[in-house]
This record gives C-alpha cells, structure tokens and sequence, in this order.
C-alpha cells in the first residue's frame, strides 16, 4: 500500500494535491452540484457588472471609474450589494459543504447533496464567525500597516527625514510575514469547526495549536495547490477569451472555472487538517466515525451511513 493508498497517513504536499484531484474526480457529480451554489450568484453578479460596464460606455472596453460610479443609481449600487452579499455567504455555505463530503470520504460514509447541506447551515453561524473574526484580523493588520505608511508620507512631504523609503520597506515586510502566519495558522480553522464542531474561537485555538510546527508544510501544500490552479485558469480563460472574447457568454464561461477551483482548495484544507491530526494525534477511522457520530447527532434527518450500508463503492484512495 502506497501513500496515497491509506486515508490516514500524513501526506507530503505533493501527495496532498495528488489525493485533492483524486477526491474531486472521484465525488466530482455531488461537489459540483455543491459548487453551482456559489458559481450561480458570482455569475449573476458579474453578468451585472458586465451590464454596468455596457451602460457606462456603450463597449465592451475598461471605462473610466467615475463614468461607472456616476451612471449607477443608488438602487443599483444597493442591489449589487445584495448579489456580493449573497455571493460570500453561498461560498460560506458551499465551503462547508464540500468539507462535509470530504469528512464523509475519509469515514467511508455515505454522502448526499441535502445532508452536506443541511450539515453546513448546522456549522453556519459559528462558520460565519470564524470568517469574520479571521477577516478582522487581517483588516486590523491592513490599517495599522496603511497607517503607518501614511505617517511615513507625511513626514516625507513635511519634515524630509531621510531613510523613510527603507523603514517603509520594513514596515511592508513585517506586515506581510504577519499576515502569513495569521493566514497559514488559521488555514485548517473550518475543518476543525466542521469535524470537531467547535464554535469560533475555539477554532482559532485549535487551528493555531493544530498547525504549529507545521505552517511551512501548509504553505509549501497550498502554494503547489495555487499554482497547479493557477495555470489551469489561465490556460481556460485563454481559450475563453479566444471563442467568447468580452462577451456576456465570455463572462458566463469565466465563472465557471471556479467550479473546479474553488472545490479544489477547500479539499485540500480539509486534506490538510487530516494529515496534521493523523501527524500529532494519530487519527484513525474508528476515531473520525465516532466524532462524526457524537457532534452530529440530532441534527435533522443526517444519516450516518456507511458507505457498505448505502450500497455504494467505497471511496478510498
């Protein structure tokens, strides 16, 4: 048995991403069902973008940002709102879905469009939580960092202190290694609150205790992830763009990319929780069943059924 063969090993980075595309393919049908929740409102909402771009300029070419801004009305800017609104609480919503089908994978459980679901609006309030609070912590670096900046500016323009350029240097760099290691040490926090059903602070303890030692594997996996991704969605959109150019259909068909690559990295989140828990903890299956069984208990109609129970072809790798 290799590796990749055994759900409950630890996984180098390389084999993580192996095992992310296998996951997908595998249980592909009901993560792109998943997916269409989110991909379905980030069209709308480009289509209207798209829309507003037509009315601003009458082309299809980058207008001036004033001509947009004063052409939309306040109901237009409101509703376009609602659509951005929407969409970042879909992708909430589908995030922990697939993280659900993921858990269920490697418990060789049965998995289903309206359990994962029902599961994920179950997790959703302490999952909204976690990304506000995970959201806050990066604006409070951003405005501490643009504050001191500005500080820098302004004693440029008025005092001419020299060596400013190099403390703004520092102070970018600085910046940009927190927010790494807040980035990196809450990168498994939804996987935990799914597994573990933490609420969102406990999350962030246990992301941080979970991760240490570790942050330079999970950079190392996701950065491998990115790019694998990255050259996948250009090599698409270059084909799109050559059919479809700038077109409404061009718009529609750029969004659906993330069919593939939004599934693609919260899967190789959950991967990663995985390998960390089988590293420091020594996760098994019997371990993983029991948990799910535990912290989904009563949880509407959620059926804990195996996948020998559900007749179904067992999904290890």
């Amino acid at each position: 048995m290799t590796t990749t063969d055994d759900p409950f090993v630890f996984l180098a980075p390389g084999h993580s991403v192996d095992r992310a595309c296998s996951i997908y393919m595998r249980r592909w049908s009901l993560i792109t069902r998943l997916a269409l929740i989110e991909v379905i409102p980030q069209i709308m909402l480009t289509l209207s973008l798209k829309k507003t771009l037509v009315l601003a300029t009458s082309q299809w070419i980058v207008p001036n940002m004033n001509d947009i801004w004063n052409s939309m009305s306040t109901m237009r800017i409101v509703l376009l709102s609602i659509e951005y609104a929407l969409c970042c609480l879909s992708g909430i919503i589908v995030q922990a879905a697939i993280i659900q089908v993921v858990i269920e994978y490697y418990a060789n459980k049965y998995s289903s469009f309206k359990a994962s679901l029902r599961l994920a609006f179950d997790r959703f309030g302490a999952i909204l939580c976690f990304k506000l609070l995970y959201v806050t912590a990066l604006l409070i670096v951003s405005i501490a960092v643009g504050g001191s900046l500005y500080y820098l500016l302004l004693l440029h323009n008025f005092a001419r202190v020299d060596g400013l350029a190099f403390v703004a240097l520092l102070i970018i760099l600085t910046a940009s290694a927190i927010v790494a290691y807040v980035i990196l040490s809450l990168a498994v926090g939804l996987p935990i609150i799914m597994v573990e059903k933490r609420s969102s602070i406990g999350a962030l303890k246990r992301s941080f205790e979970l991760v240490s030692g570790y942050r330079c594997y999970i950079f190392c996996s996701i950065c491998l992830m990115s790019l694998l991704v990255g050259i996948g969605v250009v090599i698409y959109r270059i084909m799109v763009g050559f059919m479809f150019g700038f077109s409404f259909f061009g718009a529609v068909f750029y969004a659906l990319s993330a069919l593939v690559t939004l599934p693609l990295q919260t899967i190789l989140t959950n991967i990663l929780y995985f390998s960390l828990r089988v590293r420091k903890e020594g996760l098994n299956g019997e371990t993983l069943a029991g948990e799910m069984e535990e912290n989904n208990r009563g949880i509407g109609n959620y059926n804990n059924v195996s996948i020998e129970e559900a007749d179904c072809e067992a999904p290890y790798l």
